[in-house]
């Protein structure tokens, strides 16, 4: 009870107390950061110019809030090779980072704050042969080159981003899912906006190294459905989704029910 006690008193109160809103927000404010990860970690790519579609809103969805759910202004790639012996003991990973302009919408109060935004990321991984998608996770779109070997779905309905294989099994979850919303003024008008990053750290010991080799990364970001394998809503007549953001091939939706057909947003690196 005696060590307990003071556990408590030494430890407990004090994290409490740091992790509190002001002075939590005071430390990001002079570069200090309770989690690394919010940090970011070392940059490997960027990607900006997605593509959007809102061709049928579903109803008892507000309009309005579509488009803050689903914007995507960048896409980043980043690794925090921290080593197992590290003093806070955290291991190395993948930072897959997503930043919205705008607070995302939250209209189902998940603890991970938000719920009406759910991201697939499938990612062709160097010295791994690509492979058919038959999993139902998988949503209804096409690819831009052959094949992938990781699916990773972001929702606000789980603690952690999800890794499935091509076939739909479940083989790692993320370590971490931040949702960092900052406000930012403009230097014109001195008014404020709302910026939202969206980062979901992954396992780099089963992944590999995003600094190293031939990268292949397919972005598509929907809307929530928990109903369905793919957490994602997709239109009832074909089963694609009909309200996205992505990365998409040129000319991939020329014609009218095709299904969108994405874009390997690639990262070449030294092997």
């Amino acid at each position: 009870m005696m060590v307990a006690a003071v556990l408590a008193v030494c430890v407990l109160v004090p994290a409490g107390f740091m992790a509190s809103g002001p002075f939590s927000r005071w430390l990001r404010s002079i570069g200090i950061h309770m989690s690394p990860n919010m940090a970011g970690g070392y940059p490997v790519a960027e990607f900006t110019g997605f593509d959007q579609a809102f061709e049928a809103i579903p109803p008892g969805v507000d309009p309005s809030e579509v488009p803050k759910a689903l914007t995507v202004r960048r896409f980043s790639v980043r690794k925090v090779a921290f080593s197992r012996w590290s003093g806070i003991g955290i291991g190395p990973r993948v930072n897959l980072c997503f930043d919205f302009e705008g607070r995302l919408p939250d209209p189902q109060n998940s603890p991970r704050g938000f719920s009406m935004t759910t991201i697939h990321v499938y990612i062709k991984v160097p010295d791994k042969p690509a492979v058919p998608a038959l999993s139902k996770r998988a949503a209804s779109v096409d690819f831009g080159s052959p094949g992938w070997n990781y699916q990773v779905i972001i929702d606000g309905f789980h603690d952690q981003a999800q890794v499935f294989d091509s076939l739909g099994n479940l083989v790692a979850r993320g370590v971490g899912l931040y949702l960092d919303n900052e406000k930012v003024e403009a230097a014109k008008t001195g008014s404020a906006t709302m910026r939202s990053r969206l980062t979901a750290a992954l396992p780099m010991d089963h992944l590999g190294d995003p600094g190293r080799g031939e990268w292949q990364f397919y972005v598509l970001v929907g809307l929530s459905d928990s109903r369905n394998p793919t957490m994602m809503l997709q239109s009832p007549a074909d089963a694609r989704p009909g309200v996205f953001c992505a990365a998409l091939a040129m000319n991939s939706q020329s014609a009218t029910g095709e299904r969108p057909c994405l874009r390997p947003l690639a990262v070449k690196n030294p092997a």
